[in-house]
């Protein structure tokens, strides 16, 4: 019982202890290292205009310093043409935030849906959820490694941790904290958080998947 503990609680709180105090320019490389890697494979330079990306950024980064305070400030907003991502953005640990040419295509007569789902992504930001999603790999790896005497894989575990945000899904508990964020933010800014779920419907629609 104390070994499962410590696996799935005792580690998870000590790596998000210690995410505040990662060197920025590690935190930048990953960004980096990260966006390399998916440019590689998923990802395709964005086909939209560039006066209409210029646009949506700095429309965006307008709001988003409307919305309040930020512990982490977005280090850039960048625009991708991803036929087989479909229709979605989402966040680095750095502050990167990627959109790609579909979702604003889909969302493009609804501006404050589109608004929303970036406003998702900043609470991802805000709240850290990428680095710690990282560092509890690593440490999870770490573990693993020495438990299993495989230390051989441990370097594999650590160097792997760039790609480790392209592959991995955020806990439930941190997309509700990053959906309560939205909403709240949309609040702040004048506009209804139904917004949100009109993004959310339009995504689902667009991907197939059953709306319940």
């Amino acid at each position: 019982l104390l070994c499962l503990w410590t696996y799935f609680r005792g580690i998870p709180a000590l790596a998000y202890s210690l995410v505040p105090h990662v060197p920025a320019a590690v935190v930048a490389s990953i960004d980096e290292q990260s966006l390399f890697t998916l440019d590689k494979t998923l990802l395709e330079a964005s086909k939209l205009p560039i006066a209409e990306q210029t646009r949506l950024r700095e429309q965006w980064l307008k709001d988003f310093n409307q919305a309040g305070s930020l512990q982490v400030p977005v280090k850039a907003i960048e625009f991708r043409d991803a036929p087989e991502v479909g229709a979605n953005a989402f966040a680095l640990p750095g502050g990167t935030i990627v959109v790609t040419d579909q979702i604003v295509e889909l969302l493009k007569d609804q501006p404050d849906a589109l608004l929303a789902v970036l406003l998702h992504e900043l609470g991802h930001v805000q709240y850290q959820h990428g680095l710690k999603t990282i560092a509890q790999s690593a440490a999870n790896a770490v573990v693993l490694a020495v438990v299993l005497g495989d230390l051989g894989s441990l370097q594999e575990g650590v160097v792997g941790t760039a790609t480790t945000m392209v592959q991995a899904s955020f806990s439930r508990d941190f997309e509700l904290q990053a959906d309560t964020f939205s909403t709240q933010a949309l609040k702040q800014l004048g506009k209804s958080p139904n917004a949100f779920a009109d993004a959310l419907k339009a995504i689902v629609k667009s991907h197939d998947v059953d709306p319940n």
